[in-house]
């Protein structure tokens, strides 16, 4: 008892040893990935905020940088041309954000746009001259006589160079309109319309002509109006008028409300288009320069920088300085904020998002943070950055996204958390095998103890019976004279058992090294089950066994080691006898069933469990393992001869009921 709780207490220590060995591991892996989830956080933040500082560089700041820089080399290059056409070429009609310009000279005087039709050059005869139009002027409005007010118009424009010509002529088409003369006063109005070149002062007339030819040319069918009014607006739109900004600005406007009542809209919509370009962007410049016109307007304005100018819009003019000139483009507000929008798309993605805000603190480009369809109002900032040039007190301001870090950390969390149940799983997977393989180490020398045991007290059962027996005949300790004859016979029968006892544990011997060779050769099932008969026929005869054999013919024969299969029968027959106890009947049936042939043996013993049936192949397993058991035997009869029909190929079934007897079939391939 003592032995047995030792090795107990051995066991259980081991079995401690390995859980150890399974739960320290596992405790530190855990507080592992423990810190591993609290560090991923931190350095996920910090590569992103390494990432998007580079990126915000590139795009927000460089790329700005080098585009607004491009655009005044641009328009630098063409600077040279007058005012009016370097503004279209360079600003109006270029694919850039800006809208339009303002061009100082040198001493930061506006020449471009002009402010008014006054002209300091015009002559100082012009009172002089219109008092004599207004002469005539009573006979055209007040007595109404357009015949004689032509008349007179026309003398008084008799010499074209003079500073009447060009009332007096505009006059003159005027009454001959009236008149009914519609042709002449076309012809009247070209005059003016279309000079070689517009003395200062009478750029009005010019436009006043040309719109009245449209009028004119729609109720002459001799002309065609549409070909006058596509050379007018194509005119216009190439911004090819020697004209003021504000002349420019109302004859443009004309312009686009004759269009709108004609059937030209479509065949004229890119010229419709440009001359809405020149409207809005002359607009613009005169309410900029309007606003600009004072000396100290541009004094602390950096070269290169955008400010906000508030007029009837917002809009943001810039200053470039080019020496023999001064630029001022012009953007609005929309353009730079659709500038702005596209870079800050550029650097919107699922972990972050930005905005560009002004020196006011007013969002300029990005939108609000939504999650799950729902407005966050504030997300979690971590970089502010000044643009620098041409925006130098704007920011661009770059926010994590909601969630960013909890889904990034609960990724982690996840891959930790599977990596830790697969590696735990193995830890208890290689526990469990190793406990296995323990607890069969320990059972598996527990099962060679007990074999120790049982094969001590098997051998030592004959020996003793053979040595009393010996003993009684050498000291003739005997009054019969048969006694002799019978004490030898038990000898002989306690030979023979001590030999199969011999002959199984060295059959189990060359089993556990694997050293058993067989002797494969066709075979006859009859001979083999008469063999096998006659083996056990002694013993069943003293034990009163019932025993009945079978033989269904024909049998064909089989590829077997004889002796190997005999002693497969031997085994059988012998434990069929040791394990039916009272009125022993056993049965030996040999038959075909397809490709086998069959050896049925049967009993009515005490039978197994279905547990028991599982396991009666083990070695030094025995069905009835208690003190008191009434069967002889090692436990390797059964491991025996599973392992002959294993070598053999073959296959052996058992049917057995506890209390109602066993069946064991064993099944040989046919030659």
């Amino acid at each position: 008892m003592y032995k047995i709780n030792k090795s107990s207490n051995q066991l259980r220590w081991v079995i401690l040893l390995l859980v150890l060995a399974v739960i320290l591991p596992t405790v530190c892996l855990l507080w592992f990935m423990t810190q591993a989830v609290k560090n991923e956080r931190l350095a996920l933040r910090q590569k992103l905020i390494d990432f998007y500082t580079e990126q915000t560089q590139t795009l927000f700041i460089d790329g700005p940088r080098q585009y607004w820089q491009q655009q005044r080399e641009l328009i630098g290059s063409q600077s040279d041309q007058p005012p009016s056409q370097f503004v279209s070429n360079s600003i109006i009609f270029s694919p850039s954000q800006l809208t339009s310009a303002i061009v100082l000279d040198s001493n930061r005087n506006i020449i471009w746009p002009k402010f008014s039709l006054e002209d300091p050059n015009y002559p100082p005869d012009r009172q002089t001259a219109y008092d004599k139009l207004a002469e005539i002027w009573e006979t055209e409005f007040s007595k109404k006589d357009y015949s004689q007010a032509a008349e007179r118009y026309r003398e008084l424009a008799s010499d074209k160079e003079a500073p009447l010509w060009w009332p007096a002529t505009m006059a003159q088409a005027r009454c001959l309109q009236k008149t009914g003369q519609s042709a002449e006063a076309a012809n009247t109005y070209q005059q003016i319309a279309w000079p070689e070149k517009i003395p200062p002062g009478c750029q009005h007339l010019v436009i006043q002509a040309r719109l009245a030819l449209l009028e004119l040319y729609k109720s002459l069918p001799e002309k065609d109006f549409a070909a006058e009014f596509e050379k007018q607006i194509t005119i216009a739109a190439s911004r090819l008028l020697d004209l003021d900004t504000p002349t420019e600005v109302f004859y443009l406007t004309r312009l686009l409300e004759v269009c709108s009542k004609t059937q030209l809209v479509d065949k004229v919509a890119d010229d419709i288009k440009r001359c809405q370009q020149i409207i809005e962007a002359d607009s613009v410049a005169l309410e900029v320069a309007q606003k600009l016109n004072n000396p100290s307007a541009l004094e602390n304005w950096p070269e290169g920088e955008f400010r906000r100018l508030e007029i009837r819009d917002t809009v943001f003019c810039c200053r470039w300085d080019f020496g023999k000139c001064q630029v001022l483009p012009i953007a609005s507000a929309a353009s730079i904020t659709d500038f702005w929008q596209k870079i800050t798309t550029e650097l919107d993605d699922k972990m972050v998002f930005c905005r560009v805000v002004d020196e006011t603190g007013k969002i300029i480009a990005g939108q609000p943070e939504t999650y799950r369809g729902r407005l966050v109002l504030f997300g979690q900032k971590f970089l502010s950055h000044n643009l620098g040039k041409p925006f130098p007190d704007w920011k661009i301001e770059l926010y994590f996204r909601y969630g960013i870090f909890s889904a990034a950390a609960r990724r982690q969390r996840i891959i930790y958390f599977w990596t830790a149940v697969l590696v735990i799983t193995l830890m208890l997977i290689i526990m469990f095998l190793s406990s296995r393989a323990i607890l069969k180490q320990a059972k598996l020398s527990r099962l060679k103890n007990d074999f120790i045991a049982t094969v001590t007290h098997e051998l030592k059962t004959p020996l003793s019976s053979m040595r009393v027996l010996v003993d009684t005949l050498i000291e003739k300790n005997y009054d019969d004279v048969n006694t002799p004859d019978k004490y030898l016979g038990l000898i002989a029968q306690e030979n023979k058992r001590l030999s199969r006892l011999i002959d199984n544990f060295l059959t189990f011997s060359r089993m556990e090294r694997n050293k058993h060779a067989f002797d494969i050769a066709p075979a006859s099932p009859v001979e083999i089950a008469n063999t096998a008969v006659a083996a056990v026929q002694t013993k069943f005869e003293n034990e009163s066994v019932k025993f009945d054999m079978t033989v269904l013919k024909p049998l064909p024969m089989i590829n077997a080691d004889k002796d190997a299969i005999v002693t497969v029968l031997v085994n059988l027959l012998d434990n069929a006898c040791k394990y039916s106890y009272d009125n022993k009947q056993i049965e030996l049936k040999v038959f075909r069933e397809d490709n086998f042939v069959c050896f049925s043996v049967r009993d009515n013993g005490i039978g197994m469990t279905r547990r028991q049936t599982k396991r009666i192949f083990d070695r030094f397993y025995q069905a009835d393992s208690s003190l008191s058991r009434r069967a002889e035997g090692s436990g390797l009869g059964l491991a025996i001869v599973k392992f002959i029909i294993d070598a053999h190929r073959g296959r052996i079934d058992i049917e057995s009921k506890l209390g109602k007897g066993s069946e064991f079939i064993v099944k040989i391939n046919i030659v």
